[in-house]
């Protein structure tokens, strides 16, 4: 009998089932084949190795054993109904050990013999869910600060349309999200001056980042606002894209302009006085003083900012003095002293005192006066007085 052409087949049957115990044994996922009733037909020593246990005690397993999200007649109802076009989902399995881990799984169903056979294969995506609840964690974080941000954040695409807007920028640009999304800053005329984008996006480009640079913002009501402006790239849903911040200092510039107009006019005003002023420390050493004060007493005015006010006072006493600085306030006082020069002439003076706290540090603020030709002036004013009165008293008539 000429058996060529079943030997042929034998041939290829042996072959194709080695193939399959080789890819069975070789895969790097869970495969297991299950008989209609649950019980495991054939499985590989990587499905034995997820769930813990050897390949023999596999064998003896019915599915619901180490399937820890079904019940027992769901999982009959599933193995009855599944047919060779198949399914895919994820499931959680439970190991010999009672922990149990995430499962992706695409089944299918075949009959051979008239004996239906469901082929299981089975991904372990324990690392995947745990990368993926890392992920919407940290999407939830990035959420709440943005979100709840007082700086002004805006999420934009590559070519510059707004993806996303906080709450702060509707607050201080005065624009809805709905106006912005889908648009571009160039069509609301937001950059105030054009020069400054030109000089962002030049940085942006070379270095990939731009870190606090000034810019002004123009607001819908026309309003110009002052901002420390950052941007760098980020991936978001898998594209890139800008994340921009952007901090309203407006209200700190201003503060600064009128601080330094403030401090200008004080600088003015105590160069332009024709009275010497000198600003002390509470221990008596100089913090400022004018020229005209250091013109009074004969010192520059590099000698005067190394002296304490001792130095100069003629009637002073150092532990006196330092009292006194401890206790004037802003009420001030008004006294009459006399005061030593450089060469120890001594000269009378009238001062203006008031104390004052500047960043948690007490200064006193004196206003000097040179009273040495009123002081002259009185006393000729007296002696002419007194020639009088006697002259007066004197007189025969």
């Amino acid at each position: 009998i000429d058996v060529t052409d079943q030997k042929m087949i034998e041939t290829a049957l042996a072959e194709e089932a080695s193939r399959r115990r080789i890819l069975m044994e070789q895969s790097r996922d869970g495969i297991v084949i299950l008989n209609e009733d649950g019980s495991v037909y054939e499985a590989n020593g990587r499905f034995a190795e997820m769930l813990g246990y050897t390949p023999k005690e596999v064998l003896r397993l019915h599915v619901w054993e180490w399937d820890a999200s079904s019940s027992v007649k769901e999982i009959q109802e599933m193995l009855r109904t599944v047919d060779e076009k198949g399914d895919f989902f994820e499931t959680r399995h439970r190991r010999k050990d009672g922990s149990t881990f995430d499962v992706e799984i695409a089944t299918n169903g075949a009959v051979f013999d008239d004996h239906k056979l469901i082929y299981c294969i089975c991904r372990d995506i324990t690392r995947r869910k745990q990368d993926e609840a890392a992920m919407q964690e940290s999407e939830e974080k990035f959420s709440h600060a943005f979100h709840s941000s007082p700086d002004i954040m805006v999420i934009t695409t590559d070519q510059g349309n707004y993806i996303d807007v906080n709450e702060a920028f509707t607050r201080v640009t005065g624009f809805t999200r709905e106006e912005v999304i889908g648009k571009t800053p160039a069509f609301f005329n937001v950059w105030a001056h054009p020069e400054q984008r030109e000089r962002v996006m030049k940085l942006f480009r070379k270095h990939g980042q731009v870190t606090k640079e000034e810019c002004d913002f123009r607001t819908k009501s026309g309003e110009v606002r002052t901002m420390l402006f950052s941007m760098e790239r980020i991936t978001l849903g898998g594209r890139p894209c800008r994340l921009s911040v952007s901090t309203d200092i407006t209200e700190r510039k201003q503060a600064e302009k009128d601080l330094f107009e403030e401090a200008s006019r004080r600088k003015i005003l105590m160069e332009q006085s024709r009275d010497g002023i000198v600003i002390l420390k509470v221990d008596g050493s100089v913090y400022e003083a004018n020229l005209q004060f250091a013109d009074m007493h004969g010192y520059s005015l590099e000698e005067i900012r190394r002296l304490h006010v001792w130095d100069w006072g003629a009637e002073a006493v150092p532990e006196i003095l330092l009292e006194l600085l401890q206790t004037v306030d802003e009420r001030g006082d008004h006294f009459e002293t006399r005061h030593r020069r450089k060469d120890g002439t001594v000269f009378e003076v009238e001062i203006t005192t008031n104390g004052a706290v500047f960043g948690e540090q007490k200064l006193i603020f004196c206003v000097v006066r040179d009273a040495s030709e009123r002081k002259q002036a009185e006393a000729s004013l007296r002696e002419s007085e007194e020639k009088f009165s006697r002259a007066f008293q004197s007189s025969p008539s």
